[in-house]
């Protein structure tokens, strides 16, 4: 009751101004005025995250006010072995089980030094899955709006992570994302971060994960076999070399978005045959100097070193071998 009594007392304008900065995604307050239901995707209450269903009434000397008549708690991590459920925590539990720290990491939306507080992510692997998780090939990540990246165990076990909750010296757990129109500055993004958001300790270990590999908004983790999973994302037997490699920058770099055979990411459309009778320039101008909002041109996803050209076209080789 202590929750509903801060918001109505002294939450409602955060509760209003907050989740209207975060407009990003699922973030967008809505009001329906058939119910007078005012839906708000983010809430914070200290470092818990809820959803909350405010309804709007009249008082007895006609003002409106807004009550508090649903409010669900989100901060959850569900953890699962080869898709069956192992275990499931909200943040408070896993705060008994493991004790959080503050890591100070670059952070890639901004190239800049950020302290988030979170939890060591081997120690948070081992909580749960004992130490038979390292023997495991691929951790399969699953965001709120759908984005699935999979990042290899190996990262795992030779770079230092963590899966963290809240940014230690700011009030939001939030970034902006700016997005080029290819002459410069276009439109940009508030993302909230939570409930939870995967870091790499990259001040010191200058070849740590980067890009994808720092996806936020995350509720479920998986430890998953890629070929088991995705048997229908994998290129003919008798493919060639590019085409081959083109399967793994694909799994890098796109499938967290995009699906093949409708397996992947949920957030773009399947590119099984949306790029048959594309030409090859065409899919390189677009993949290389994409101007779309939500898709991202692929070079500040690149590794320091990789070629976006080179990358590119094992990619299109790829796609179009899975068109055939």
């Amino acid at each position: 009751m202590w929750v509903f009594n801060y918001l109505i007392r002294g939450g409602l304008v955060a509760l209003l101004i907050l989740p209207l900065m975060s407009y990003a995604g699922s973030s967008v307050p809505t009001y329906d005025p058939e119910t007078r239901e005012l839906v708000l995707p983010r809430v914070y209450v200290g470092d818990e995250e809820y959803t909350a269903v405010l309804r709007s009434e009249t008082t007895a000397n006609g003002a409106m006010r807004f009550v508090i008549s649903k409010l669900e708690f989100m901060s959850t991590l569900t953890f699962k072995n080869h898709g069956e459920l192992v275990d499931r925590f909200s943040l408070a539990e896993l705060k008994d089980k493991l004790a959080p720290i503050d890591v100070s990491v670059i952070e890639p939306h901004y190239n800049s030094e950020i302290t988030y507080r979170g939890f060591p992510t081997r120690e948070l692997f081992d909580l749960v899955y004992g130490p038979q998780w390292r023997d495991s090939e691929e951790v399969l990540l699953t965001a709120l709006d759908g984005y699935q990246p999979s990042i290899p165990v190996q990262k795992f076990l030779d770079h230092t992570s963590y899966m963290t909750y809240k940014a230690s010296n700011y009030p939001d757990f939030q970034v902006i994302k700016v997005f080029t129109n290819g002459t410069g500055p276009g439109t940009f993004e508030v993302a909230n971060l939570g409930p939870f958001y995967l870091v790499w300790e990259n001040v010191t270990d200058k070849d740590a994960p980067s890009g994808e590999d720092f996806p936020y908004q995350t509720v479920s983790i998986d430890l998953i076999s890629f070929a088991e999973r995705f048997p229908e994302m994998a290129p003919p037997q008798d493919s060639g070399e590019e085409v081959k490699r083109g399967f793994l920058q694909f799994r890098q770099h796109c499938m967290v978005c995009h699906m093949i055979n409708g397996k992947g990411g949920t957030r773009g459309p399947d590119l099984t045959y949306a790029t048959k009778n594309i030409s090859n320039e065409v899919l390189r101008n677009w993949i290389i100097y994409s101007k779309d909002e939500v898709m991202p041109p692929l070079e500040p996803e690149l590794a320091s070193g990789e070629d976006v050209e080179t990358v590119t076209d094992e990619i299109i080789a790829y796609l179009k071998a899975m068109a055939q």
